[in-house]
């Protein structure tokens, strides 16, 4: 819910895994402003509000690892300024095309997408990582 870790603003590492969460509100983790890493993995996440990784000013690194994503679309991460890392293994994404809030990702440096249902790359696709000239 909203607000639930507000009473921890010094946390660093959240992790999260295998929880059995399945909606995450907006302004979930308002004020944990010095946290570096989110693990979410194994939850199995039916609702991922706009605003739920709001306050998060410091985050670099996010694993929604087995979290039922579908699309990169509709996940909410473009205000993360500072991530550097995004893990979305083992999901149910189809599609390479990077959502156009990639290029507002300046410091992402690494991007799994392993095991997900992406059968296609086209170049159109891609075209978003020209503009990040960090990404490995």
């Amino acid at each position: 819910g909203s607000h639930n870790f507000s009473r921890f603003p010094e946390l660093q590492v959240l992790d999260l895994s295998r929880c059995e969460i399945k909606i995450i509100e907006d302004n979930t983790f308002q004020g944990l402003n010095h946290l570096s890493t989110l693990i979410l993995t194994g939850n199995p996440i039916q609702s991922l509000a706009w605003g739920a990784f709001s306050g998060l000013s410091s985050l670099q690194k996010l694993v929604a690892v087995e979290t039922n994503l579908v699309s990169l679309d509709d996940f909410p991460i473009g205000h993360l300024k500072t991530l550097k890392e995004l893990n979305v293994a083992h999901n149910f994404i189809h599609s390479f095309k990077l959502p156009e809030y990639f290029s507002d990702l300046p410091n992402l440096e690494h991007l799994d997408l392993s095991n997900n249902k992406i059968q296609n790359i086209y170049y159109e696709d891609v075209k978003v990582l020209h503009q990040m000239p960090l990404l490995n």
